[in-house]
């Protein structure tokens, strides 16, 4: 296993853990307040995004900050993360991405 891949596994890993420490806390989406549902208690989860289909209500790790805005890298390095519904997290990310000019988006997508 190459590095990078062993990474993303750690990394989708800690993401799994701290999405179920967020829903334990509180298992309302941030914004909507809907009660979202973890990936695990969809049995055929896989299935359904290989047919491009992602429950609403189902438990993700919303960023407060998106990767583009500087405020995310600001405090401690760490992020400030909070739970959201799939619906709620996509639609954040699209408005957020929207505003920002194209010029950038390319000058911060080169950053790594």
């Amino acid at each position: 296993m190459s590095k990078n891949k062993k990474g993303k596994k750690q990394s989708k890993s800690k993401i799994k853990k701290l999405r179920t420490s967020l829903w334990k806390e509180n298992s309302q989406c941030y914004y909507c307040k809907t009660l979202t549902i973890l990936p695990t208690d969809f049995p055929n989860l896989l299935e359904l995004q290989k047919k491009g289909i992602t429950p609403d209500n189902m438990a993700t790790v919303e960023h407060l900050y998106s990767r583009y805005e500087e405020e995310r890298f600001k405090e401690g390095g760490q992020d400030q993360c909070v739970l959201s519904c799939y619906k709620c997290n996509q639609e954040k990310e699209r408005e957020k991405t929207s505003l920002i000019p194209i010029e950038e988006l390319r000058k911060r997508s080169k950053k790594k």
